[in-house]
């Protein structure tokens, strides 16, 4: 990345959009703090005033969610993958069951709890990674390409329950 600079006000979605190389993941992984931005040109990333190069990028202040076009689950249960952040947080149990429960049921999967990743299409387990994603309440939510590997229905009926929770 080369002279790149850009405020994104609370609230706001934006979307970047380019050819394969042009730095579209190089800014996700900068925000995550998976690479640091280059001193000597003065690169920085702050969260409200705070700078992202201070903390390491496990840090919970520093509140950032990541779903990755690749969905990555655990092999426990849909309640398990969305509880794992939250339990990691040190959530009380009764906050981290009522959470899940919602976040299962805003991506339409409350019925579905008990079940394994490798029980479920596509489609619904990136559901799970968004709900996982979302679940604790990111200060910023960082999608690549979430639903580019799903056949084309399941891009449209993911879409609006991506929508769903982008209001939520």
């Amino acid at each position: 990345l080369d002279g790149v600079s850009l405020s994104i006000q609370p609230g706001a979605k934006v979307a970047f959009i380019g050819r394969v190389g042009s730095g579209k993941s190089t800014i996700q992984r900068l925000v995550m703090g998976l690479y640091q931005p280059n001193d000597k040109d003065g690169g920085a990333v702050l969260l409200d005033g705070i700078d992202l190069r201070q903390l390491d990028p496990a840090d919970v202040r520093r509140n950032i969610a990541h779903v990755a076009q690749d969905v990555m689950l655990f092999h426990g249960s849909l309640r398990d993958n969305i509880a794992f952040g939250l339990k990691q947080d040190g959530m009380a149990k009764s906050e981290i069951d009522d959470r899940v429960n919602s976040m299962l049921k805003l991506v339409k999967l409350d019925k579905f709890g008990k079940r394994k990743p490798h029980q479920l299409s596509g489609g619904q387990r990136q559901r799970v990674a968004l709900a996982r994603a979302v679940a604790k309440r990111p200060k910023v939510l960082l999608l690549d390409e979430p639903l580019g590997a799903l056949d084309k229905k399941l891009r449209e009926e993911t879409q609006f329950e991506l929508m769903d929770l982008q209001q939520e």
